[in-house]
């Protein structure tokens, strides 16, 4: 199947998979919380990607909203993740 997606946006979140991430957001324990993506130093490929809950925004966060879902990144960390599909 070939796929292509024009997009600006860092990550191409679906409905469904917001809609999980919802679910799981309204399981933390504080309303404060976000999803925070990331790419970090290690693995095989040299690289390894993070996805979590995180209550602490810093200035410099890159922050894209797929169905009133709010993702937040760092910058020098997302160049890995430019226009990846997200979907569950």
């Amino acid at each position: 199947m070939d796929l292509q997606i024009k997009s600006s946006r860092v990550v191409l979140a679906t409905e469904s998979a917001v809609r999980k991430l919802k679910e799981l957001k309204e399981a933390e324990s504080t309303d404060s919380s976000f999803l925070r993506m990331g790419v970090k130093p290690g693995g095989c490929s040299g690289l390894s990607y993070e996805m979590f809950f995180d209550t602490e925004k810093s200035e410099n966060d890159f922050t894209e909203e797929s169905f009133s879902f709010s993702l937040f990144f760092s910058p020098p960390l997302f160049s890995p993740l430019l226009f990846s599909p997200f979907h569950s």
